[in-house]
């Protein structure tokens, strides 16, 4: 449907830049990820798999596993063909005793930008961030731009 905003500033926190792609700011995919975790494996032959970007073993013997997907013709197939990857990963997990425990709802697309910005007041959040932060600091760094924006709003 239509949607109607009304505000002095809108801010992209979006990890596809939804509102810079609205404000025609050129994206162009990276990369594609499939991000899970793996338990009770019984050997390691699955780490073998040809579309394994990285993995970490866990201290409770579990597995963090980055899947990265080829990149299809049209981004709307995307989902489609990192399902039937991740459905090939499970059947070899499974030959290994394996499972596949937590499991992404969907791909982690990465897009390069022309800009973050589209004016003072059209900007993604990440333009806000100067730095590379820990998750516990950009946690706090998004609270305080929140309570920054919250308050500003406030007063007009």
């Amino acid at each position: 449907g239509i949607f109607h905003f009304k505000g002095n500033t809108m801010i992209d926190a979006s990890d596809e830049y939804d509102l810079l792609k609205l404000q025609n700011v050129k994206r162009s995919l990276n990369g594609i990820y499939y991000n899970m975790f793996l338990t009770g494996l019984k050997n390691d032959t699955w780490n073998s798999f040809k579309f394994i970007y990285k993995f970490n073993k866990l201290d409770d013997n579990r597995y963090w596993v980055s899947l990265k997907i080829p990149k299809p013709d049209k981004e709307f197939f995307i989902e489609n063909n990192s399902q039937k990857i991740v459905n090939e990963f499970e059947d070899i997990v499974q030959k290994n005793g394996g499972r596949i425990q937590l499991l992404a709802p969907q791909t982690q697309k990465i897009y390069d930008l022309d800009k973050l910005k589209v004016s003072d007041s059209i900007f993604h959040l990440k333009c806000t961030i100067k730095n590379e932060y820990s998750f516990s600091e950009l946690f706090s760094e998004y609270s305080e731009l929140l309570t920054h924006f919250a308050t500003k709003s406030q007063k007009h």
